[in-house]
């Protein structure tokens, strides 16, 4: 596996290696995946390695900045480097931590020889898409997703919303309670 470190002063970014380091990357991770559990992390993160999945970890000193969860897929239009999760800490977005692991993943991918550099990105995540699409990321298509068992935490996809809806230009009032969740899913489907 040929992956690069990098440090820009005291930035460095790496792969996870010890359960100390997917422990430091926790509060960051949790920030985009608030359902996720301190216990239940380490477990999860295992399974997932064991799958081909690779956590970077952006530093600023000791202190985690950012992080990305991603894997290399061999595909039909060849291999790609899928980011599952991308995040900044929450209070230093917009420092430049995002672009700089963006960088790094995207000279993985290079290295890695793939096609591209993929990931998908809620519907909601406004400050998320204006992001990717300065990264010069072209959106190529939808992701649907078909929840199987009736447990499954539909709100962990649609609850977790810490961005505003943004604000109609066109006269109309902003939606104040717009639809999440379960209920608004099943309703959609005619199930309430």
């Amino acid at each position: 596996m040929s992956v690069t470190t990098t440090e820009c002063s005291a930035i460095t970014i790496r792969i996870a290696e010890s359960d100390d380091d997917r422990r430091a990357a926790f509060p960051v991770m949790a920030q985009l995946r608030p359902h996720l559990t301190a216990g239940a992390f380490l477990p999860q993160l295992r399974r997932m390695e064991q799958q081909g999945f690779r956590l970077a970890i952006l530093r600023e000193g000791a202190r985690v900045r950012a992080v990305a969860g991603y894997r290399i897929l061999e595909r039909l239009v060849g291999p790609v480097l899928h980011v599952d999760d991308l995040v900044t800490e929450q209070e230093t977005r917009s420092r430049g931590y995002g672009r700089e692991l963006f960088d790094w993943l995207t000279e993985q991918a290079i290295l890695e020889r793939c096609q591209r550099l993929e990931l998908d990105s809620a519907v909601w995540r406004f400050d998320a898409h204006r992001f990717y699409l300065a990264q010069r990321m072209k959106i190529r298509s939808h992701h649907f997703s078909l929840e199987l068992r009736e447990d499954t935490a539909l709100d962990a996809d649609f609850g977790d919303r810490t961005e505003e809806a943004p604000v109609p230009t066109d006269g109309r009032a902003p939606n104040p309670d717009p639809p999440t969740g379960r209920s608004w899913w099943l309703g959609v489907r005619g199930l309430a």
